[in-house]
């Protein structure tokens, strides 16, 4: 995808040209703030791969990982629903965590597969993301019914 790209505002324009995504740079590096327009849930790759196949269905459910492929953060749509703290601890003690406002998350600048990369690449065209919602309706059902540490 980005064999085009000679620089990292090249790689900004296409993320932005290609998906619709609102790519900022800091520090040489595309990313994404959360708030507005993107809600981000991370969590290790183990349950991000059950999230991943449990949301198949669900159209344009981008992901991308850590250089070490530890972690997997999720793209949503917010508004987030609101979760007490019984769900938030029962997420972090999973290892979940939903960002919040004005954090960033870092995107692919290469398909090299040993920096940040794509587990679940976007959709071409306009930005179309699942609610956060879907997504964190996703991992609970993970953590209920695949690893069991959620109960119902």
């Amino acid at each position: 995808m980005f064999e085009s790209c000679h620089s990292p505002s090249d790689v900004a324009h296409l993320l932005r040209l290609r998906f619709g995504f609102p790519v900022q740079l800091f520090a040489g590096r595309p990313f994404l703030s959360c708030g507005h327009a993107i809600d981000a849930i991370a969590m290790p790759a183990d349950i991000g791969r059950l999230v991943r196949d449990r949301l198949r269905a669900a159209p344009a459910t981008p992901a991308v990982a850590d250089a070490r492929n530890r972690r997997w953060v999720f793209l949503a749509n917010p508004p987030r629903p609101y979760h007490g703290r019984p769900d938030r601890n029962r997420f972090a003690d999973s290892g979940v965590t939903v960002f919040d406002a004005g954090r960033r998350v870092m995107l692919p600048i290469s398909d090299y597969p040993l920096g940040w990369h794509w587990v679940s690449e976007p959709v071409p065209g306009r930005l179309v993301l699942p609610g956060s919602t879907v997504v964190l309706a996703a991992v609970r059902e993970t953590l209920r019914e695949e690893l069991g540490h959620v109960p119902a």
